[in-house]
């Protein structure tokens, strides 16, 4: 077959092969990317491009996999692709997808880099909501970072993006960030106000993960009050509720530990970010453990 169709077809198979890792088909979507190189002619600059663009889709299929060298590999094979031929909104797109790896692995400084980089290169116009996310995680990580002022700062030119694409999750999105900023400068009853609409939200939407780490957000403004009695009573509701929408048995047991801490009126600020930090892990390695269990339990 010639190049074009040969291109079209390669295109075809990663595509699905993408379409298979969002499903978490991992078999048969590295038997679709398989496929996909079996058919590629990457001899012109049309087929370099689909070589960047697989290499791109690949690695997003590493990243789910958890096999976080092999992703970061191909995320410079795509690139160094993307910049030589000067697709500069490509290279940004690409940019940001690694930036998610590092934040995965707890490489903030560089996240922070990748993620600077990648929004001078994209163009909001081409792919607003890829440009809202790239602003989004940023945020999230100055904040994070302890850089509230820097987080807030950007939050304040950002919201007009957010209600630009005022969907519900977008926008829930945006109240959860204000709530998150604002208990990073010490603005405890906005933080609270905003973590608690959020929580509910999550909770009509039977969003429970979502709705698990609102509500982890809320008890960390209780730890900072010593407001030990709210925070009981909020572990029991989230504990009754996520036990009826099978969340995964670690995640289980990290609400567990810490519904126990509270009862005993021990938990503080750093178990509740300890557990907040193992579900947001765990919600893409359900087989990662909770390390307290095993102490807590005996």
């Amino acid at each position: 077959r010639e190049p074009r169709a040969r291109n079209l077809a390669s295109r075809s198979w990663a595509q699905l092969g993408n379409a298979l890792r969002i499903q978490a088909d991992f078999t048969e979507a590295e038997r679709a990317f398989a496929q996909a190189e079996l058919a590629l002619d990457d001899s012109g600059r049309s087929g370099q491009l689909d070589r960047a663009r697989i290499c791109d889709l690949l690695a997003s299929l590493r990243r789910d996999q958890r096999r976080y060298a092999e992703a970061f590999q191909l995320y410079e094979l795509a690139i160094a692709v993307y910049q030589r031929l000067g697709h500069w909104h490509l290279l940004g797109r690409t940019l940001a997808q690694k930036s998610m790896v590092c934040g995965e692995i707890g490489e903030s400084a560089a996240e922070m880099r990748l993620l600077r980089r990648a929004l001078d290169l994209l163009d909001p116009q081409e792919e607003p909501r890829m440009f809202l996310a790239a602003r989004h995680n940023l945020i999230l990580s100055l904040n994070e970072s302890g850089r509230h002022r820097e987080a807030f700062a950007l939050l304040f030119h950002t919201r007009p993006l957010y209600l630009q694409n005022g969907d519900r999750m977008n926008l829930l999105r945006l109240r959860w960030l204000e709530g998150q900023v604002s208990l990073g400068l010490g603005r405890i009853e906005q933080a609270e106000t905003a973590f608690r609409e959020v929580r509910q939200a999550f909770i009509d939407l039977e969003l429970s993960y979502d709705a698990a780490l609102a509500a982890l957000d809320l008890a960390a403004v209780y730890a900072v009050q010593q407001r030990t009695v709210e925070m009981r009573g909020l572990a029991e509701e989230m504990f009754a509720i996520f036990q009826s929408h099978h969340i995964h048995r670690e995640a289980m047991a990290a609400l567990l530990v810490f519904r126990r801490a509270a009862e005993m009126e021990e938990a503080g600020l750093e178990l509740v970010r300890e557990v907040a930090a193992f579900l947001k892990r765990s919600r893409s390695d359900p087989g990662l453990q909770f390390s307290r269990t095993s102490r807590d339990s005996s």
